[in-house]
């Protein structure tokens, strides 16, 4: 009777096990995510490829086109400092293992938060003051609407996964609708757009030859 039970059990005991690896050296977590990018862009090479384009090619022309120029390199850093921001708050709720999929969502309400503060402040408060206020609501903005999750993750047990992705589609559509709304349009060739705030709540820039940057970098 117990040698059927144990066998049962083995039976059951799934075919591939992740589990994390503790005591590994630092170069093996250096291997590791090397690897991880490696796969990543052997992946996204295979897409390309069935495009109909050389994925060598159209990697070069990424890596060395972001740094032919000025005008390029801010650009990549431009995109590159809100995606890094919001990765390493993702990190957080990764490292809890909590599968956090709403990190758009969250983005976009944070800069609504913090584009209806810089507008209702506009220019009353010296530069330094200013930033810093509109920094705060856009990280409120943005941590409120995450945490509308671990409210229903807490209370009723919902799947975190699909929530924060689906309020990604929630927090789009909020936008389009005050995109819309007099506080916040302007006219722009008939088409509704956000008006432009001012430049004392814009961060500071860091000039340097021909290339500057502000200092969310």
């Amino acid at each position: 009777m117990s040698e059927v039970s144990v066998s049962e059990k083995r039976v059951k005991e799934p075919l591939v096990k992740i589990s994390k690896r503790d005591g590994h050296k630092w170069y093996h977590s250096v291997l590791l995510n090397v690897g991880a990018v490696a796969t990543a862009l052997i992946i996204g090479g295979i897409f390309i490829a069935a495009l109909g384009y050389n994925p060598f090619t159209f990697y070069a022309k990424i890596i060395v086109g972001n740094f032919s120029n000025a005008y390029y390199l801010r650009a990549l850093v431009a995109i590159f400092v809100p995606l890094l921001i919001t990765a390493l708050g993702l990190s957080a709720a990764f490292k809890m293992k909590l599968w956090n999929i709403g990190a758009e969502g969250q983005f976009v309400m944070g800069a609504l938060t913090a584009t209806t503060v810089a507008l209702l402040l506009n220019d009353s408060l010296p530069r330094p003051w200013g930033v810093i206020i509109v920094g705060a609501a856009g990280a409120a903005g943005g941590g409120l609407y995450g945490m509308l999750v671990a409210v229903f993750k807490a209370k009723f047990n919902t799947n975190e996964t699909l929530l924060t992705l689906m309020l990604n589609y929630i927090a789009v559509y909020i936008v389009q609708y005050f995109e819309k709304t007099d506080f916040f349009k302007r006219a722009s060739n008939g088409i509704p757009a956000f008006k432009r705030i001012d430049e004392a709540v814009w961060l500071t820039k860091i000039q340097i030859g021909n290339f500057y940057f502000d200092t969310a970098l």
